[in-house]
């Protein structure tokens, strides 16, 4: 039963440092892709990214399902979630296929919070990973999907409702700027007190 748990527990962070993977492969197909317009790629970036993101949900209900979290997991979690979304962002803004502010909003937003976390951290405050917060993750896992998918359908259509199609890149935005005021607000009562 032991080796059994053991494997699971290895498999579980197998899957978190896989979307390290997939966001370094979508990378590199989306540039190639930008310089050669094979769409061959484009489309084996969106089953890249759909696989990284299925691994998301994935390790965190194994590790629910038979208590293996780990504060290994806890840490590298949000960390490769990031590095899925904003690598895949980015290549999305830099195909012009997303607008490059918003992108702009989910980097600033990221390195604040991060930036907070870790003040927070050193008070021995820990502000934990909320529903908002997971929102926005789930959001942008569905924006992409949606631009990949539109894109994919059809270039003319998703050209001529470019902002309809990234509508939901919109929300996440909205929703990411507020949940960063959610992990921000403990600094500001921290410093009233002082």
């Amino acid at each position: 039963m032991k080796k059994k748990i053991d494997i699971l527990f290895y498999f579980i962070n197998f899957l978190t440092f896989f979307r390290l993977l997939g966001g370094l492969i979508i990378f590199i197909l989306l540039f190639l892709f930008s310089k050669y317009n094979y769409f061959s790629l484009f489309y084996i970036a969106f089953f890249f990214f759909v696989a990284s993101s299925l691994t998301d949900f994935l390790d965190g209900y194994l590790a629910r399902k038979f208590s293996l979290e780990s504060e290994l997991g806890k840490i590298f979690d949000p960390i490769t979630d990031k590095i899925l979304t904003t690598t895949t962002f980015f290549l999305l803004s830099y195909l012009e296929l997303t607008p490059w502010y918003l992108v702009l909003v989910f980097v600033l937003r990221d390195i604040i919070v991060d930036g907070f976390r870790i003040f927070l951290a050193k008070k021995n405050i820990n502000v934990a990973a909320n529903f908002l917060g997971k929102l926005k993750t789930l959001l942008q896992i569905l924006a992409i999907i949606i631009i990949f998918l539109g894109y994919s359908i059809s270039t003319e259509i998703f050209i001529k409702h470019y902002y309809l199609f990234n509508l939901t890149t919109i929300f996440a935005a909205i929703i990411s700027v507020i949940s960063g005021i959610y992990y921000v607000a403990p600094v500001f009562k921290l410093v009233k007190k002082q």
